[in-house]
This record gives structure tokens, C-alpha cells and sequence, in this order.
């Protein structure tokens, strides 16, 4: 249970590392995003035209829909109006559990699976079915641009990689399950 629990929490700590290298350092993903000429006339714009926090869907559903989406454009727009600091505390604890929950998850997921080389299998598995369905979706029905959405999709699936050679090599050997049915 020690083990599990370690494999969990290092495997957590490095998932938060790489997250940090992939989006604060590393500057490829954002090359996918277009840019504004003036970024505070387009803020001031978006707050007036968009007064609450919140999603939009332009065209909105309804009657119109179809024949306001083929006029165009289609915007799919997020609004935050008071968003936190970068670098949050409770942002960063926020993205810790998150990356300690897949931790666990994936841990429990491994636990039923005997040898190294089928829990990889398993985890790489699980790692390119959940990107491929969550971010494809993104792509295929939520209006957004591949080249960004890519750019989630090879986050997430080194993700699943890391998680999975860790968890590998740090998760107890042997199927408990398996034993117990025996």
C-alpha cells in the first residue's frame, strides 16, 4: 500500500513538472494562436459585448441556428472577467489534484494488469483513447482549430506516456485482482 501510495505521489509531482515545462516554458503550443492588433481596445470590446463570465455560443442554439451558421462566422468564446493571477497558489494546488486524481486513476487502472510491458500498453491505450475522444470532439463539434487542439493532444498523450512509464516502474509488481481470484 506504501509503494502505491509513493508511486502516486511522485508520479503526480512529475505530471505538475512536465505541465509546467509544456505550457510556461516551452512556447511551440502557442504559436497555434492567432494574435489581436490591440489587445486592450479588444478586451475593452469583448467586456462590453460579453458583460458576464461565462461560454458562448455564436450562433447560439435555437431556431436560426443552421442559417446563422452557414452566414458565419462561428465563435466559441470563454469569458473570464475576473480570472486569477498566473501562477495562483490555489490554481497551481487546483492542477496538483487534478494530476494526482489521474495518477490515482491510472494506478488503479494498472493494478489490474499484470507485467510492465501490458500495463504500458494499457496506459498508452487509455492515454490515446481519452485524447482522441475529448480533444477530436473538440476539433469535430466545439469549433475549435486543429492546430491548437494538436497541440493538447500531444500534451496529453506524452502525459499518459510519463504517467504510465512511472507508474510502471514504481507500482508494486503483480495482479492483485488476479491473486484474488485464484
Amino acid at each position: 500500500m506504501n509503494k502505491t501510495i509513493s508511486a502516486v505521489l511522485i508520479t503526480a509531482v512529475v505530471l505538475f513538472l512536465y505541465g509546467f515545462l509544456y505550457w510556461a516554458v516551452n512556447p511551440l503550443p502557442y504559436t497555434a494562436l492567432n494574435k489581436v492588433k490591440n489587445e486592450q481596445v479588444t478586451q475593452q470590446g469583448v467586456a462590453r459585448l460579453f458583460p458576464d463570465s461565462g461560454a458562448y455560443l455564436i450562433p447560439g442554439p435555437g431556431s436560426e441556428f443552421a442559417e446563422n451558421l452557414a452566414k458565419g462566422p462561428a465563435v466559441l468564446l470563454s469569458i473570464d472577467h475576473s480570472p486569477s493571477a498566473e501562477g495562483e497558489p490555489l490554481d497551481l494546488f487546483i492542477g496538483f489534484l487534478i494530476n494526482l486524481a489521474s495518477a490515482y486513476l491510472l494506478a488503479l487502472i494498472l493494478g489490474k494488469v499484470s507485467g510492465r510491458s501490458e500495463r504500458m500498453q494499457v496506459a498508452v491505450i487509455t492515454g490515446v483513447l481519452a485524447t482522441l475522444l475529448i480533444n477530436g470532439s473538440e476539433v469535430v463539434w466545439w469549433l475549435q482549430p486543429l492546430n491548437w487542439v494538436a497541440y493538447h493532444m500531444l500534451y496529453f498523450v506524452i502525459y499518459f506516456v510519463i504517467a504510465g512509464a512511472l507508474l510502471c516502474r514504481l507500482l508494486p509488481d503483480g495482479n492483485p485482482a488476479a491473486k484474488s481470484s485464484e
